[in-house]
């Protein structure tokens, strides 16, 4: 169908080389972003900001990054300083993104800063802090006086970056984004859309998994939204298996809503009780009612068998039974019909398939008044030849990526030198403020002034 293709790959480069042979004999164009690996392409985050006042994608990236963390890190967070810590990350990159360098070393140096609350509140009493960065720091203004909610709240930003400023990982999300495709002559809809026969592979390290899974997560999140925003020429096929090894937000948005906007979906994970840790059982009922073709394998578990019996239903079986009773009269021959329900497939049965067996529902497989009639089947996928012809080229393939990435390899002198230099501009452009110059908390009559204004703004739009 030749669609453009956006791919992850839990298991970086085992899946990537087993298709990327096919892909490119079928006249593929081909790239990917798998953070810690040569042949890795760049991605800025904040890039996808429009410019420092883009608090809206701010917060969403800041979101899908700290949701990914806590997932990747198998952990839970207080709520407060979860959100707060968040609000922190996004008027960072609003702040970061109007500086020299807008990026997410330039975020780290922020933090490394001694006192960041003093100094930032200096830098918008002294009018160098645009009003909307500085309403996005509003809530570190007003506990600025606690010195343990302050610490909290930094503590909780700085788990998010420190993981992934890793020497070999700094090259992938420094300088410019570099995974964007030739658009059609003519088209001009976003640098991130992907037409025709391109594919996007999103590689995890799973040796630096808690480093790279929310920056994947989150990067993989934008594109795609970015590509349902847009009116489509043809559509986009998304593939992710492993879906519980990323918390992607808007997943349903994209099942329920994005379909009629070119997306074609495919999922895979093992069991429903990784699906609904990762993802809550409400959102993952939601998940799998917006996938109408579904494929039950043995799950091996017997949780997942039985939501999987559960959901293919019942049917009704007639027993007939006879007996014949011998009396003073004569012997007398007696029928009856017994019913009794049982599943379509027991849950038993299912922990029982081999490989290869499974139940696939389709909508169009129908019989009589229903649809979507479950089918049993054992799938023949030979597909070792082609699989086996890709992987023997890909280490040919990895080099020419290697060769064609726009990643820059430094030296550890010189990301030394990227680190000072982002350090030296923060502590210039944010110094510590004397005892006497340190402003009081809240919003300076500026501020006030502008946000007065863009209500005023609203207020005429909605009355129009």
């Amino acid at each position: 169908q030749e669609l453009p293709i956006v791919l992850y790959d839990f298991k970086y480069p085992q899946q990537t080389s087993e298709i990327i042979g096919i892909a490119a004999k079928a006249g593929y164009v081909v790239k990917v972003f798998a953070p810690g690996f040569k042949e890795s392409e760049v991605i800025n985050p904040l890039d996808f900001l429009k410019d420092h006042t883009d608090a809206t994608m701010a917060r969403e990236i800041a979101n899908v990054m700290n949701r990914n963390l806590a997932l990747a890190s198998n952990s839970s967070e207080d709520k407060f300083f979860s959100e707060a810590g968040d609000q922190l990350v996004t008027a960072l990159m609003m702040l970061a993104k109007g500086l020299k360098y807008p990026d997410l070393l330039t975020i780290q140096a922020l933090l490394s800063l001694d006192e960041l609350p003093k100094r930032l509140q200096a830098a918008a009493t002294a009018g160098k802090l645009n009003p909307w960065v500085e309403l996005a720091f509003s809530q570190l203004f007003q506990v600025a006086g606690s010195e343990k909610t302050v610490a909290g709240i930094v503590a909780t930003a700085c788990k998010l970056f420190t993981r992934f400023l890793a020497p070999e990982l700094i090259s992938c999300f420094v300088g410019n984004t570099s995974i964007g495709f030739k658009l059609p002559k003519g088209r001009n809809t976003n640098k991130y859309e992907l037409t025709g026969k391109q594919l996007l592979i999103f590689g995890l390290n799973r040796e630096k998994r808690e480093a790279t899974s929310p920056l994947i997560a989150s990067m993989l999140h934008m594109i795609v939204n970015k590509n349902v925003v847009v009116n489509r020429l043809r559509g986009l096929a998304l593939f992710v298996d492993e879906l519980p090894t990323l918390f992607l937000p808007n997943i349903t948005n994209w099942l329920n809503e994005n379909r009629s906007d070119g997306l074609l979906t495919t999922l895979g994970f093992q069991n429903i009780g990784q699906l609904e840790k990762a993802y809550s059982k409400e959102i993952s009922r939601a998940i799998l009612g917006g996938t109408a073709t579904k494929f039950y394998f043995n799950p091996q578990d017997s949780d997942s068998a039985e939501f999987y019996a559960k959901y293919l239903g019942e049917e009704t079986i007639t027993i007939k039974s006879k007996s014949q009773t011998t009396g003073s009269s004569g012997t007398s021959n007696n029928s009856s019909d017994h019913k009794y329900k049982i599943h379509l497939v027991e849950p038993a049965e299912f922990n029982r398939f081999p490989p290869g067996k499974c139940v696939f529902i389709n909508p169009g497989y129908k019989k009589k008044d229903e649809g979507s009639v479950p089918v049993s089947a054992k799938l023949k996928l030979d597909r070792a030849g082609e699989s086996e012809m890709s992987e023997s080229v890909w280490p040919n393939v990895r080099e020419a990526l290697k060769k064609r990435s726009k990643q820059a390899e430094r030296t550890d002198a010189e990301i030394k030198q990227l680190v000072e230099a982002r350090l030296a501009l923060v502590k210039e452009m944010f110094p510590l403020p004397d005892g006497d110059d340190i402003p009081q908390n809240g919003v300076k009559p500026s501020l006030k002034s502008e946000l007065n204004k863009a209500a005023e703004l609203l207020n005429n739009k909605v009355s129009n």
